[in-house]
Order: structure tokens, then sequence, then C-alpha cells
């Protein structure tokens, strides 16, 4: 699997980055916070369909993220830890 697909920056409040990997069919999502996932299976069609999406975040969690074995998919980072608020 390709560790290193080229992550673009989207305007989202869920989404920092997306990019995809058309040989593979791997789309790269990048979480606010730093997480990346790699979903396998998905298409040119799905793609670009989250490209042109409206909202990312929304077509992300609607089409590409609901449980299913359509788009089974690998954490590649970890995300930032969240900092302990102060009391």
């Amino acid at each position: 699997m390709n560790n290193t697909i080229s992550l673009r920056p989207v305007a989202s409040s869920q989404l920092s980055g997306i990019g995809y990997d058309s040989k593979n069919n791997i789309l790269a999502i990048e979480f606010h916070g730093g997480a990346v996932y790699h979903y396998q299976n998905v298409t040119q069609e799905d793609w670009e369909a989250l490209e042109k999406a409206e909202s990312k975040g929304s077509h992300f969690y609607k089409k590409i993220k609901p449980p299913s074995k359509t788009f089974p998919y690998v954490k590649m980072k970890d995300g930032a830890p969240k900092e302990k608020a102060q009391s």
C-alpha cells in the first residue's frame, strides 16, 4: 500500500486534507488533529464526487465512512493527542 499519497488542504470542519492514488484506488483522508486513514476500493468516480462535494466532511461521512466492507481502511498515522483542559 502506498504510504505517501499527496494530500491537499480542504475547507472542512472535519477534514484537513484529501488525496487519491488512482493506480491503487486508495483515498487518503487527514482529519483535523493529524490522523490519516487510507480507504481502499475507492473508484475515480467516488474520488471525483468527494472533490466536487460542497461539504467534503458530510460527503465523506455519508458515502465513505459508514460501517461497510465497501471501503476497508487502514490507519496510517495517529493524530496529535488532545490537550487536557486547565481547571
